[in-house]
């Protein structure tokens, strides 16, 4: 897909305090809204399933009415439906809260045996040593010639709000992607790339999980002793982030 092809809906949503300005973009990041609002969105388009909701723009625009309507103040500046729409649901000047400040514990040694995203006494209780849980995010970003020791590394910095655009997906009933969505991605990529001049490679475009594996990156299995295991699930596997870089940056240089 061409930045052309893509259709934005601006839906600028109101805030309950002043936005503050977004002065410079380092990268953007990538998050699912999670299945929560996808069963909100069915039930507000009486649909059983994302398939039977394909109207352009009506699983964006039905999300963008519930963030209105609850008054929710956590989302990214852009929300794709299934359908391939994009919603701007807050200007790319503004600061989005998208994404939490990150925590100390990050900018220390050794940061993923101090990390406890499940509490100490769980840690415990299943003897599973923490660093292992994060050896998805240590073999992604902390092997090669350039490797990042922590997330606080990575070009958000610790403050992700404050240099970053946000992007929420929209996820299937089944808690996947459609293909319109994964298409409409590298072209909305690019097209924020293209605006703030950012460079496009892996490390700018992030999922919420690169850059919070201990909030974004952990799962705990079944059971009141379900061991806690490493598992990227924001935005998740079904995007391919190192593939949606290369196809922006293709989209880019044709564009120039």
């Amino acid at each position: 897909m061409r930045i052309a092809d893509l259709r934005i809906l601006d839906r600028t949503l109101p805030s309950v305090t002043a936005p503050r300005p977004l002065s410079r973009c380092e990268s953007v990041v990538i998050h699912t809204t999670g299945r929560g609002l996808t069963r909100v969105v069915l039930d507000a388009l009486g649909a059983e399933s994302a398939t039977d909701a394909q109207d352009f723009g009506a699983s964006a625009n039905a999300a963008a009415d519930w963030y209105e309507r609850s008054g929710h103040a956590y989302f990214g500046h852009f929300l794709v439906g299934w359908s391939g729409a994009v919603v701007e649901l807050r200007s790319e000047t503004l600061q989005c809260l998208h994404a939490a400040s990150l925590p100390s514990y990050y900018k220390r040694r050794g940061w993923a045996k101090l990390a406890k995203p499940m509490g100490q006494a769980h840690w415990r209780a299943h003897g599973r040593d923490p660093s292992v849980v994060f050896d998805w995010w240590i073999a992604r970003w902390g092997m090669g010639m350039r490797a990042y020791g922590s997330p606080v590394d990575l070009p958000p910095g610790a403050h992700p709000n404050r240099t970053t655009v946000g992007i929420d997906m929209l996820p299937t009933e089944r808690g996947v992607y459609t293909d319109a969505q994964l298409a409409a991605l590298p072209a909305l990529v690019a097209y924020v790339a293209l605006r703030w001049q950012m460079p496009i490679e892996r490390a700018r475009v992030l999922g919420h999980a690169d850059i919070d594996p201990c909030r974004r990156g952990v799962v705990r299995l079944a059971g009141p002793r379900g061991k806690v295991v490493g598992k990227d699930w924001d935005p998740g596997s079904g995007v391919d982030l190192g593939k949606v870089a290369e196809q922006a940056s293709a989209i880019v240089a044709a564009e120039s």
